[in-house]
Parts: structure tokens; C-alpha cells; sequence
């Protein structure tokens, strides 16, 4: 026959004429000093921990290993060198140290007790919340109402605070814990909408700027029916020095024009003959266009951009300058240069001359980018004596056949001037955007007077 015991904490009772009455009473006062008040250490801890202090409480995790095998979800308690355990009942408390809150015994699991203390350390619902999620929700839905029981202003506002504009404030939405879209003021604090196909490489799709509200869509937009990508065109002032990536005032022939190197110095190659004016226009380019020439006499060929510098504008010198030195430090005294890209290259014909317009993109946006093509006003005329249309200024985006927009001057070599778009599709070597090609053509009997190529917008 089993010794009786009290019927809820099972403490064990005297039995009539008992002898040793200490044992048995201190034994039931042992069991009272472990379950009354009730206060643990830890309850996700599943291996008994080395050395602890006699009178030390744990409730035993799942998956209990050791001495602990067995006892998952029971209270253990450290009694004089070893453990010994007391399965919980439905409705016992337990306050639980390193988390900061007060849970209960349901019956199959300790969970956490409404109404603990403010503030809570961890919170989690319908899962186990952790370090970095503090708050933990599983739930087919969520509700944020408006306070109508206090009552409250009948207003309900989601509010995430950062710490500084650096900092992220947003909302990611993930399939599989894996990011695909987040919005929010990410990284500043304008407004951002991002996707990503695989959690890692993210594409910002728009932007709202804080001082301004105005929308930025840096992945550009698309048509919804066919897909294509729909290009908006940015205005550009216009008119010689201003936006003139191409203008030559000076009698010449078309591209390909070539030079005789007389010396080079540093950045500065000077010029058998005083025609540097036939290979860039320092007084309408400058600061807005850099020119690429190669040199032909080099095998493979070899390239330099040419940029303005100190000659005087419009005046007939044999000095180029180039943007950066060490392209020619290599080039001497007779070698040939050509203005037009070489024969089998992106361009198809050495009658094509490669144009940088970052600088004119810096000094009116601000930025360079990559435009998807450029509207531009063409402007040609010849001597008049061709006898024919053949004198023309044109654009192309790669030089292929079919992709130029020209100017063409009539018999009398009269000034005209035309308006038309070109696309751009090769980035540029020396800056973030992309290069437009143009095209200087006479008949080989007359003479180019005017031929000029003038940024009206751009398209992105």
C-alpha cells in the first residue's frame, strides 16, 4: 500500500504511529519550497546544466537528454546533488527568469500568461518569439483597429521609428523567409519600393523624393500590353555652347578626317597643320562632349578622348588635348590620326565618330546616367559646289545600317537643319553613360561648311 499524499501537490503525509516523522515531514516541506512561487531559471533548456545551485528550477525542454530524459515540460529542481522532478499540473504558474514573463501549464505546454508585466521582454504568438523577433506572430490574419473600448480618436496609425536617415524603416515581404519586396524609407528618407527575385539582388522599382514628392522609377517603366520599355524624354536647353556635342564651323572634309602627330606632350598632341579646329571645337563642346580619335598607325589601333583646352576658340591651332595622358603616352612624332571609329568594330564604317556627353548630363541633371537615346536638332551645309544631297550631318546609336538620322543640304549647299531621335546602346568607356555616333558625309567634290549636332532632350 503506497503512502497517502495530499490529493493536488502530492505531498506526502504522516501515517498514524510512524516512526521517523522528520523524514517524511521535511520531504513534503522540500516539495513545498520547490513548487510555491514557483521561479525558473530557464525553460528551453533540454541538457541538465553542469553546476547549479542547490534549489535551482528549470522546466525541462523538449527533447530532454541525460539524467533529464523523460521529464520534458516537468519542473526540475536541484536537491541535494541531483535532480529531482515534478510533472505540472493545469494551472500551475511559472515565472520565467531569462525571459522576463509569467507562463502557464495548459495541460500539454507552458504558455506565456496575458497580462504580464510592461514591458514584456518577448512576445510571441501561436510560436516562440526570440532575440530578434521580438514580437512573433502565426496567424492566417492580423487586425489593427481603431481604439473604440477606451474609446480612442476613432484614427489608428502604424508608426516605424529609425534611428537616423541612414538607417532602414520599412516593410519586407518574403516567400519562404526569403525577401521579394520591401517598402520604406531604406537607407535616406525618401520613399523606396523594392523587388528582388531571390532575396539578394534587390531592383529599385520607385523612388518618392522627401523634399519634392516627385517619382523616380530607376528600373524605367514598361507598356502593359506588349512589355516594351516606355522611355520619357528630359528637356535640355538647347543652342550652341550649350548642348552642341558636335559642331565644326571650319571647310573640311567628312569623317574620316586624318592628322600627322608633329610631338606629344603630357596630355597635349600638337599637330603637323593647324587643323585641331576639324577634330574638336573647344569654344562649343567644352564642357560638354568629349570626341574619340584612334591612332592608325598603331597595331592594333589605339585610342584617346579628346576634350577642350587652352587654344583659342574658334582659331585655326594644331593642338588637341586629350583627357587622360597615359592613352598616348605611346604615340610619337609621324604617326597617323583618324577621326572615325576603325572598320569592323561596333561601328561599321570609319565615317562614324564616337561622342561622350557625361559632361553635358552632369551640368544640367546633375548625374550621369545611361540615357536610352538622345532627340537632337542636326544642322549641315556644304560650299555648294557637290552638285547633289550627298553633304549631310547624321546620328546613329551603333552605326548599322538603317539607324541614321541625317541633315542633308541641298545642291546649293544652303544651311538646313533637322530634327529627329536616335537611340543609344553602347556604353561609353570613360563614364556611366552611353555613346551616340555621328556621321559627316560630302560627295567628294564639295566641302563641309557647317555641320553641328545639338541635344534637345534626352530620353531614360
Amino acid at each position: 500500500m503506497s503512502a497517502p499524499t495530499t490529493p493536488n501537490l502530492s505531498l506526502p503525509l504522516i501515517a498514524s504511529a510512524q516512526a521517523q516523522k522528520h523524514v517524511t515531514h521535511n520531504d513534503a516541506l522540500a516539495a513545498l519550497d520547490a513548487l510555491v512561487q514557483i521561479s525558473v531559471a530557464d525553460r528551453d533548456t533540454a541538457t541538465p546544466p553542469p553546476s547549479v545551485a542547490e534549489g535551482a528550477r528549470y522546466i525541462v525542454a523538449a527533447g530532454a537528454e541525460g539524467v533529464w530524459s523523460g521529464h520534458d515540460g516537468e519542473l526540475a529542481v536541484q536537491e541535494d546533488g541531483g535532480w529531482r522532478f515534478f510533472a505540472p499540473q493545469a494551472g500551475w504558474t511559472a515565472w520565467i527568469a531569462d525571459e522576463g514573463i509569467l507562463a502557464a501549464w495548459d495541460g500539454s505546454s507552458w504558455a506565456q500568461v496575458a497580462g504580464t508585466p510592461n514591458p514584456v521582454g518577448l512576445v510571441g504568438i501561436n510560436t516562440l518569439a526570440d532575440a530578434t523577433n521580438k514580437l512573433s506572430v502565426k496567424s492566417d490574419a492580423i487586425l489593427f483597429s481603431h481604439d473604440d473600448v477606451t474609446p480612442g480618436t476613432g484614427s489608428v496609425q502604424h508608426k516605424l521609428n529609425k534611428a537616423s536617415p541612414g538607417d532602414t524603416g520599412s516593410v519586407l515581404y518574403q516567400t519562404g523567409y526569403s525577401g521579394r519586396a520591401e517598402i520604406g524609407l531604406c537607407g535616406n528618407d525618401d520613399f523606396h519600393f523594392k523587388v528582388s527575385p531571390d532575396g539578394t539582388n534587390w531592383n529599385e522599382a520607385l523612388i518618392l523624393d522627401k523634399d519634392d514628392g516627385k517619382a523616380a522609377f530607376p528600373a524605367g517603366t514598361k507598356h502593359a500590353l506588349t512589355g516594351a520599355a516606355t522611355n520619357m524624354l528630359i528637356q535640355t536647353p538647347g543652342g550652341t555652347g550649350v548642348t552642341s556635342i558636335w559642331r565644326f564651323d571650319a571647310p573640311r572634309t567628312g569623317i574620316p578626317r586624318y592628322a600627322t602627330l608633329d610631338s606629344v606632350s603630357g596630355d597635349t598632341i600638337t599637330l603637323t597643320e593647324a587643323r585641331a579646329n576639324e577634330f574638336f571645337n573647344n569654344q562649343s563642346m567644352e564642357g560638354v562632349s568629349y570626341v574619340r580619335i584612334w591612332n592608325a598607325s598603331k597595331s592594333p589601333e589605339q585610342s584617346a578622348w579628346l576634350r577642350a583646352g587652352a587654344a583659342t576658340p574658334w582659331a585655326a591651332t594644331s593642338d588637341l588635348y586629350v583627357t587622360d595622358a597615359s592613352d598616348i603616352s605611346g604615340w610619337a612624332s609621324g604617326d597617323t590620326i583618324r577621326l572615325g571609329e576603325p572598320i569592323g568594330g561596333t561601328v561599321a564604317s570609319p565615317n562614324c565618330a564616337a561622342v561622350d556627353i557625361s559632361q553635358m548630363m552632369q551640368a544640367y541633371f546633375g548625374k550621369v546616367f545611361k540615357q536610352s537615346g538622345l532627340f537632337a536638332a542636326l544642322t549641315a551645309s556644304t560650299d555648294g559646289t557637290s552638285g547633289g544631297w550627298a553633304g549631310h550631318v547624321a546620328i546613329t546609336p551603333d552605326g548599322s545600317s538603317g539607324s541614321f538620322m541625317s541633315a542633308y543640304t541641298p545642291s546649293d549647299g544652303s544651311l538646313v537643319q533637322t530634327f529627329a531621335p536616335c537611340g543609344s546602346s553602347s556604353d561609353s568607356p570613360i563614364s556611366d553613360s552611353r555613346l551616340i555616333y555621328v556621321r559627316e558625309l560630302d560627295d567628294g567634290a564639295g566641302t563641309l561648311n557647317v555641320g553641328a549636332v545639338s541635344v534637345v532632350g534626352v530620353f531614360v
